[in-house]
């Protein structure tokens, strides 16, 4: 949301339905790679869970067959997924990980997806 529309923090937990309804209504999806939280696990639990859910991930990315491409917002995941998507339905639209938008990494977070978004001719639709 913080790159498509300019929605921050703030905005979002204001009114999140909307933005929910907003980003689907766009064409949007977010998919998680993994079923469940790996983010309290040690670092090699939440590597294997990450390796282990990539089947399934790019099953579920490649059903709807997206006309346009993925954007993969994490770095970890992006090196887990990268080798997947570089053909076929769900193509990656970058070729360098995006970090995930938390704290000093927002300004950059915005800035690559929007490249990536330009890049494959999608008009960004901010505010």
């Amino acid at each position: 949301m913080l790159a498509l529309y300019d929605a921050g923090p703030s905005q979002l937990r204001a009114s999140k339905p909307y933005w929910l309804n907003r980003f689907k209504e766009d064409g949007f999806w977010l998919e998680d790679l993994t079923d469940r939280p790996v983010n309290h696990l040690s670092a090699s639990d939440r590597r294997r869970a990450r390796l282990d859910a990539v089947p399934d991930a790019i099953t579920r990315i490649r059903a709807p067959q997206p006309s346009i491409g993925v954007v993969v917002c994490h770095t970890a995941i992006f090196w887990a997924l990268s080798k997947s998507l570089e053909t076929g339905p769900g193509v990656s639209l970058h070729d360098r990980p995006i970090p995930f938008p938390l704290g000093n990494h927002r300004t950059q977070f915005v800035k690559l997806v929007c490249q990536a978004m330009h890049g494959a001719g999608v008009e960004v639709p901010l505010n």
